[in-house]
């Protein structure tokens, strides 16, 4: 699936961006592995829901963005009304 990814973004002509973002999978799989190893990201947005399972995955991912050089731009908390 990350080969999959990475073929579309230098597959496709996007053009002028100013921001290109990228819904992936939550978690450190191997969609992210592969992007970080094949495309330069600027920075990386969090999304979580409430749950505490939610949120421990998003702080894995967060840091493993840190660890390989992503700096991290926000943390958005969706879902924030659901109990």
């Amino acid at each position: 699936a990350g080969k999959v990814v990475t073929q579309l973004l230098k597959g496709t002509d996007w053009g002028d961006l100013d921001v290109l973002l990228l819904d992936m999978p939550p978690g450190t799989g191997d969609v992210q592995l592969t992007l970080l190893q094949d495309i330069e990201l600027n920075g990386a947005v969090g999304v979580t829901t409430p749950s505490r399972l939610a949120i421990a995955d998003a702080r894995k991912g967060i840091h493993m963005f840190s660890e390989l050089g992503v700096p991290t731009i926000a943390m958005v908390e969706n879902m924030s009304y659901f109990e």
